[in-house]
């Protein structure tokens, strides 16, 4: 059986966490039909595999289905994107694979206080609900203070989309000069999240779900679980 619940400590306190009621963040990305896209990225799309004689496709005579899909992780969906996204190396992004300590985020025009409001040692990840405008270099700079390492949005992106690659909100986060040359950082990204409104602010264990493919931003699915404290 799957476990349902599990047990961790953050500062000394324990917690629980309920596996039984995920919460996904991702926006599922079709490969054909009607397809959203971002950023100016053309859609998804899927043909099946040909070798030889070979064809990935059971309606087209082929044995089994097996498709070549094409993706752009900026602009088709939920992604997470690491350092090497602006700079000249593009090294892969990195994720941990161990679930982290995560705050759900409100602002209401108070990033500061929003956070002071956080439980202590829930600012590892920090999933920020203020819908797809893109954030200021100084939030960035405030997450940064408080110690946030993975930040989740819901924008296309943290900087706007035509702002002459000026990128301050990137360059903030992981304090990459023009010059672009910088090459490590543990920060990521985590752009075009789906947080369901009906979700409440507060501390929860984030599941950061990515496929092991060696580029600057790849696909992916957040899940968050509620959490209590532990008596």
């Amino acid at each position: 059986m799957p476990l349902s619940l599990v047990r961790f400590y953050i500062n000394g306190a324990a917690w629980v966490a309920d596996l039984t009621r995920p919460a996904v963040l991702a926006r599922p990305v079709a490969f054909e039909g009607d397809r959203e896209t971002w950023m100016g990225a053309h859609p998804a799309g899927s043909e099946p595999m040909r070798s030889g004689d070979f064809v990935g496709s059971v309606a087209q005579g082929g044995p089994v289905n097996a498709a070549v899909l094409t993706l752009t992780p900026h602009g088709n969906g939920t992604h997470t994107e690491g350092i090497g996204h602006i700079t000249r190396r593009a090294d892969p992004v990195r994720v941990p694979a161990a679930p982290l300590p995560a705050s759900l985020v409100t602002p209401r025009g108070d990033l500061v206080a929003a956070l002071d409001r956080a439980e202590s040692g829930f600012l590892e990840a920090v999933v920020l609900r203020t819908g797809a405008q893109p954030l200021d270099p100084d939030h960035m700079r405030t997450l940064l203070k408080a110690g946030v390492r993975h930040l989740i949005v819901e924008a296309p992106s943290v900087d706007p989309e035509d702002d002459g690659g000026a990128l301050l909100a990137h360059r903030a986060w992981w304090g990459v000069e023009p010059s672009g040359t910088a090459t490590h950082s543990p920060r990521t990204i985590t752009e075009l999240a789906a947080i369901p409104a009906s979700l409440a602010d507060g501390p929860y264990l984030l599941n950061l779900q990515v496929p092991a493919l060696e580029t600057d931003a790849v696909p992916s699915r957040p899940i968050l679980y509620p959490v209590v404290r532990s008596r």
